[in-house]
């Protein structure tokens, strides 16, 4: 079993440091034991991250890299959010628009069944929940985007247990469909998806900033 890996693209405060050690170490349920790698979060996590992006759990190519959304459907997340950030600069947005992220799942380890990827239990994510509040916490987010049902099941957990650790206030919402139900879809469904996605981020950021 191997230690969780995140990708980090600013120094980590001391603060940060201690949850990844508590959360590395993390055996509340049983998916810790069948890991390859465990997946924490991908991108910044400090007080000016005002974009947490949820999830539903690591696929094989996470488990095997140990970062979230690096497989299919992460790249096609990812093409969202570098063409967001793009519009937002061509349209001279910036100046009032931050786009900072990280990336998250419900769970940090990949759910398996007989060696077949399952989504998380009930319980797997309750067990989850005070890593993702943590992260929640930590950045003090504008906008939380949920990926898929799932993700979006927990979205009430979420938002209370993080009212009750903050002293922020509550975050705003968007619900995107998970990139993964796009995979098998024509490249022009794919297209549309991506563009539908990226005009709801943008009008959800610019309303909460107007």
């Amino acid at each position: 079993m191997s230690n969780f890996k995140s990708s980090f693209s600013a120094e980590l405060r001391p603060q940060v440091l201690e949850h990844i050690k508590e959360w590395s170490s993390c055996n509340k349920c049983s998916l810790h034991k069948t890991r390859h790698k465990g997946c924490l979060f991908r991108g910044h996590i400090f007080s000016k991250t005002n974009i947490v992006i949820i999830g539903e759990a690591p696929g094989d190519t996470e488990d095997t890299i140990g970062q979230p959304f690096v497989g299919k459907s992460g790249q096609l997340l990812q093409d969202i959010l570098n063409e967001t950030y793009e519009e937002i600069i061509e349209c001279d947005l910036d100046y009032k628009i931050p786009f900072i992220y990280t990336i998250t799942n419900t769970v940090a380890c990949i759910p398996k069944t007989d060696n077949k990827v399952r989504p998380p239990s009930k319980n797997e994510m309750t067990q989850c929940l005070s890593r993702v509040v943590d992260i929640l916490v930590l950045c003090s987010p504008q906008l939380v985007i949920t990926l898929g049902k799932v993700a979006h099941s927990q979205l009430k957990n979420y938002t209370k247990q993080y009212l009750q650790h903050s002293t922020q206030p509550a975050f705003d919402h968007l619900h995107l469909d998970h990139p993964a139900t796009m995979l098998r879809k024509s490249d022009d469904a794919i297209e549309l998806y991506k563009l539908r996605s990226m005009s709801q981020i943008i009008a959800k950021l610019n309303t909460i900033y107007s």
